[in-house]
C-alpha cells in the first residue's frame, strides 16, 4: 500500500491518503544479501525530495556476543519464574 507523508520540523506525518502538500514516501528496499540472523537495519531520517519523501536504511552486524548474552539473560529470567 502506497503511503504518503508530509515533513513538518524534521517530524514525518504519514497517511494512507494523498492529502494537500504530502508526497509519496519511497523506502529503501533491503539488500538481496540481507540476513536477519547475521543483520540488523536502521531506519535512516527521512529525506525531502521535490516529488517524494526518501527513507533509507542503514544495514549493520549483529554482534553475535551481545545475542549469546542476551539469549542467556532471557533464558535465566524463564527459569526464575
Amino acid at each position: 500500500m502506497q503511503r504518503y507523508g508530509k515533513l513538518i520540523n524534521g517530524e514525518l506525518l504519514t497517511s494512507d491518503h494523498l492529502h494537500l502538500d504530502y508526497k509519496p514516501i519511497e523506502y529503501e528496499a533491503l539488500p538481496t544479501d540481507f540476513n536477519q540472523e547475521l543483520h540488523y537495519a536502521v531506519q535512516q531520517p527521512p529525506v525531502d525530495y521535490d516529488d517524494y519523501i526518501y527513507l533509507g536504511l542503514e544495514v549493520k552486524e549483529l554482534q553475535l556476543d551481545d545475542v549469546e548474552d542476551a539469549n542467556l539473560e532471557y533464558e535465566d529470567l524463564l527459569t526464575a519464574k
